[in-house]
């Protein structure tokens, strides 16, 4: 799976949303998917349980948010969204505060989630000019001009 080709064929992106609580942005990211059927509700359950067992398992570096949960939680098909917040959330680590980006991921299977979905996302995610811009996107039509100008 190519994550930037399976968010914008399956209209997995949302741009400049609100949250008042991590846990509504954690809801927020996977909106598109739980929608489409991709995952079921109990997905979102498994990660705030994590949470509590792990801690914010899910932050990967300043700024970012990676949720995802284990292949049984609750997914169907591999996919990917992308969610970015007008307003940065805070999980009270200074390390990564605010998080505007997430990018919430979920596999099928372990070999998936750690050896396509996982890397993919790590490669995207590394790159700084592409986070840095992707901060200002609005829409779908900037979010593909944006991927256009980095390739």
């Amino acid at each position: 799976m190519e994550l930037i080709s399976f968010m914008l064929d399956n209209d997995c992106l949302s741009f400049q949303q609100e949250a008042s609580t991590w846990q509504d942005a954690v809801k927020k990211s996977l909106e598109k998917l739980e929608e489409k059927g991709f995952v079921t509700d109990n997905y979102c359950a498994d990660i705030f349980d994590q949470v509590k067992k792990n801690g914010f398992y899910f932050l990967v570096a300043p700024g970012i948010a990676l949720p995802h949960a284990r292949p049984e939680a609750g997914v169907n098909q591999n996919c990917v969204a992308l969610t970015t917040f007008k307003n940065g959330i805070y999980f009270n680590d200074e390390s990564y505060d605010p998080v505007w980006i997430f990018l919430a991921v979920a596999a099928t299977d372990n070999t998936s989630h750690n050896e396509v979905v996982l890397a993919q996302a790590a490669e995207l995610l590394s790159n700084e000019e592409f986070i840095e811009k992707l901060r200002d996107v609005d829409n779908k039509d900037e979010f593909k001009k944006l991927v256009d100008s980095l390739k």
